[in-house]
């Protein structure tokens, strides 16, 4: 195949899908608190179009507890993503690797629901010496199952130091699904967490950011500890490059 038969604008898809023209589907959440550049769910995030899917819980406690119920309601929704004719799969709440594995051995795309998964990875790219910050909504949601779910075994646990966000005044107002929270305060609350993490333990050499209300504020992480954040709108554009390639024969 040539590189201008190759090229996506001048050989489309075969028809059959409601839509087009996004390579990356996401599973999100109903929330109903605002949603800010960065958010995982808000679609300005990203360079490239994504489609998206609701998971509609009664009780976001259930999804944070790994409750097996959770686990029909995000492969449906991962299903009619399918639909759309989407080639990878992505989810937004960190604690959708839960259902991690079920949801990649039902699907025939690849799947990454969580930003956790990124951890072995960066791990690896790391001394020995060196320590993981997460960056989550509760301690509760990083636990050994969780761990396990996205590839991390229990000697692992020792690398990583979780930070919670929970009981910070700005953050729980998102927890109470409250309509508005104060932005300027929220990134004020983080950084200064960030900051007393890195002065506690200064082996740690990255941030992982597990919940996807933070990565609005991954930059002011990294300008105030200089150390990398990675977070799931980061990992969902590096899908978006691989449902997508750059044709560099084309430069």
């Amino acid at each position: 195949m040539s590189g201008s038969d190759a090229h996506p604008d001048r050989n489309p898809p075969a028809g059959g899908h409601a839509l087009a023209g996004a390579g990356v589907g996401i599973v999100v959440l109903d929330t109903r608190h605002r949603l800010l550049p960065g958010n995982v769910q808000h679609s300005r995030s990203f360079t490239r179009p994504v489609f998206y899917e609701v998971v509609s819980l009664q009780e976001p406690a259930v999804l944070m507890a790994g409750d097996p119920s959770v686990e029909p309601l995000i492969l449906e929704a991962a299903r009619r993503l399918l639909r759309f004719g989407v080639s990878v799969i992505a989810g937004a709440c960190g604690s959708f690797v839960y259902y991690q594995r079920a949801v990649a051995a039902a699907l025939p795309v690849p799947v990454f629901l969580s930003v956790m998964m990124a951890a072995p990875m960066l791990l690896a790219g790391m001394a020995q010496g060196r320590k993981i910050a997460v960056i989550a909504s509760a301690c509760s949601a990083i636990n050994a199952r969780s761990l396990s779910a996205c590839g991390l075994g229990e000697a692992d646990t020792e690398r990583l130091v979780v930070i919670e966000l929970k009981g910070s005044g700005a953050f729980d107002s998102i927890l109470r699904q409250e309509p508005d929270f104060d932005a300027d305060r929220m990134r004020s609350e983080v950084v200064a967490l960030a900051e007393a993490a890195v002065r506690d333990d200064p082996t740690i050499g990255l941030f992982l950011i597990q919940c996807s209300d933070i990565p609005p504020f991954s930059h002011a992480i990294r300008v105030a500890t200089g150390r990398p954040c990675f977070d799931a709108v980061g990992l969902i554009e590096w899908l978006l490059t691989a449902a997508e390639p750059p044709d560099y024969a084309r430069r």
